[in-house]
């Protein structure tokens, strides 16, 4: 009774069987899933094996085994996302919340966390754009008022801090003057949300002369990009031809 397990975010299948019914014999706290995108269009589109049978499966055995808390992460701003692709999350955290009180034990208590998706360098989203704040806002409210349940705990990540993350993410060295700036104006620990000044940094940005919006725009196939120069052991026309397979699926 004095021991408690907490895992991480883990695939569906890697707790069926032994594993959750292990599981089911230590003090429970709560299980963590990363589904991604809420539709199969999405998650085909991020090349997300996450299998929704196998889902359900594993959060029935959790139930069953005395399990009542659940956290699922999803990504927004997905390049070609739609108004069903924000829908297709609604709708699947409400099935899993909803299939305990189907087990005759009440609804799940369902924690949702949303992230902004930036268009990491080195990755075969690096040629997409990053959603501008206001749509990310756009989306996270939409989000709030469609789940709006007792039940559901729903976290956003600031999209101010998430603009800043993706330029300075797909930035070049011009962006050092912008870090000394707002050094200089008193920008300290600022991934944390109760130390971070988006105007700071929206200050910075203008004294040194540089659009922020710059480094969020689409880019050019063909075009050179500042990180071109580091080997991550993937080369660039691997990463092509993933990116023209997203624009394929989508």
């Amino acid at each position: 009774d004095a021991v408690s397990i907490s895992l991480p975010s883990v695939k569906p299948k890697t707790l069926i069987g032994e594993a959750s019914s292990l599981i089911a014999t230590i003090k429970k706290t709560g299980l963590t899933f990363a589904p991604e995108a809420g539709s199969e269009r999405m998650r085909k589109l991020l090349n997300k094996d996450f299998n929704m049978e196998e889902f359900f499966k594993v959060l029935e055995q959790a139930y069953a085994s005395g399990y009542q808390n659940l956290k699922l992460y999803f990504m927004i701003g997905l390049p070609f996302e739609r108004e069903e692709d924000l829908e297709g999350i609604v709708d699947l955290s409400i099935q899993a919340m909803d299939l305990r009180r189907k087990m005759h034990k009440g609804p799940a208590q369902l924690s949702i966390s949303v992230n902004t998706l930036v268009p990491k360098p080195h990755t075969s989203f690096q040629w997409f754009k990053m959603e501008p704040i206001e749509a990310m806002k756009y989306k996270q409210d939409y989000l709030r008022v469609k789940v709006k349940n007792k039940k559901i705990k729903l976290s956003a990540h600031n999209p101010y801090m998430s603009f800043v993350e993706g330029v300075f993410s797909r930035g070049d060295r011009r962006l050092s003057r912008v870090i000394l700036s707002a050094f200089k104006k008193g920008a300290r620990f600022d991934a944390w949300d109760n130390y971070f000044m988006f105007d700071r940094w929206m200050e910075a940005f203008k004294d040194s002369g540089i659009d922020p919006g710059f480094y969020l725009q689409d880019k050019t196939k063909d075009e050179f990009l500042p990180w071109d120069f580091l080997d991550t052991g993937i080369n660039k026309e691997t990463l092509l031809r993933e990116s023209d397979k997203i624009v394929d699926k989508a």
